[in-house]
Parts: C-alpha cells; structure tokens; sequence
C-alpha cells in the first residue's frame, strides 16, 4: 500500500501544521517533499486518526557536507495534519 505523498513539511503560510519529523527546521514556502505513507488508523471522524510514514530527509549532503532539513525514521502524525501540508505543495498521492 505505500503512497508518496507531495508536501511542504514545514510550510510558513500553515505553520500550525508541520511534520514532526521536520520540527527543527525553521518554516519556509519554498520547501518541496515527499514522503511514503505506510498506512492510516482510525476514522475520518474520528479526531484522534493518524497517518503513518516514513522520511529520509535527514543527513548530510555528500556534495557540500552542508546538513539537510528534517529527520529520518518512520513517524505517526495525524491525518488531518498530513492533508494540511499536502495543501501547500501539489496536494497529490502517487500510488
């Protein structure tokens, strides 16, 4: 079932919306991301449904040695919260 999702992880038009994985990364609009989505829980009424994914965006660029943004590791946030910065990038799955 795994999914890319397009998105702006820490996006500054939406900065209440972010993924925890990109939490230390000061809020731009310039960001473009994608990340895997492993799977959801819960219902779409249901406030406390999340998404499952995975990010490799941290590291350090071979190239430069200049650090990248954000973290690598698998994380849950909520579904909501995905869609939300999806919204500030091209807002499409890729299956």
């Amino acid at each position: 079932m795994p999914l890319a999702a397009a998105l702006n992880p820490r996006d500054s038009v939406n900065a209440s919306f972010y993924l925890p994985s990109w939490a230390s990364a000061p809020p731009d609009s310039s960001y473009g991301h994608y990340i895997a989505i492993r799977g959801y829980a819960g219902l779409y009424s249901d406030p406390s449904r999340y998404a499952c994914y995975n990010d490799s965006s941290g590291g350090v660029y071979e190239v430069t040695g200049q650090m990248i943004l954000g973290s690598t590791g698998s994380y849950n946030y909520g579904s909501y919260g995905v869609y939300q910065t999806m919204l500030y990038n091209s807002a499409n799955l890729i299956w």
